[in-house]
């Protein structure tokens, strides 16, 4: 069995029910790739970065370099691709990451296909049945709003005085909610800042602290 073709659709105006507090429209946008083997299987893979120049990335350049591959070989087919791209890194950032990523699921979702199995039993079985969820909260009136619904824990975050918009929201929403904190990557911290900043976030006991410097950073 070989990869035959592969296809990246740019999905946009997706209708969906928006979240409170929301004040984006109530549509939304995404990357699909296809993989399709030469037997006729087809495995899918959903992006979390939806730019069109993802979408581009994948079709004219990854595209070549899997035909002909094996599918059920996804960590040599990982390690040839990034060791392809490794310099696309500086250009398209992100959009790399979320790229790989996208080609990843579809090939999982063709081993799935082929052992029969859903891929959650390939990556080691179930381990609870039922999953804690958050909500995304900016402001204490969205922090305080969100615990009336029933929430236990929240996200916040951004790239600017962070940790006082986490001691607000501690403030607001007192020391038995967890909070979640997401520094949204890009544009990264250095070591150094990161270790100040994790540092003042540190009387607010955050749950996790989400991408303080780039995921290459292993200082």
């Amino acid at each position: 069995m070989k990869i035959a073709r592969v296809e990246a659709h740019y999905l946009d105006n997706i209708p969906i029910t928006p979240p409170p507090f929301r004040k984006l429209p109530n549509v939304e946008r995404t990357v699909m790739v296809e993989i399709e083997t030469d037997d006729g299987l087809v495995g899918w893979g959903m992006g979390g970065y939806f730019h069109p120049s993802m979408t581009n990335f994948i079709n004219n350049h990854v595209a070549p370099a899997l035909i002909g591959e094996d599918p059920m070989l996804i960590e040599r087919i990982a390690a040839k691709l990034h060791k392809q791209f490794i310099f696309a890194q500086r250009d398209l950032g992100r959009a790399l990451v979320s790229a790989l990523s996208t080609i990843d699921i579809a090939l999982w979702d063709i081993k799935g296909k082929v052992l029969n199995t859903p891929v959650w039993n390939l990556l080691g079985g179930k381990v609870r049945d039922r999953i804690r969820v958050y909500a995304h909260a900016s402001t204490p009136e969205q922090a305080r709003a969100f615990v009336e619904m029933g929430y236990t824990a929240l996200k916040t975050g951004g790239v600017h005085r962070v940790p006082e918009k986490v001691g607000r929201l501690r403030d607001a929403i007192g020391p038995e909610i967890d909070l979640l904190v997401d520094m949204h990557g890009a544009p990264w911290l250095n070591t150094k800042d990161a270790m100040i900043i994790g540092r003042e976030l540190e009387a607010f006991r955050p749950l996790f602290w989400e991408d303080p410097v780039a995921p290459e950073n292993v200082d």
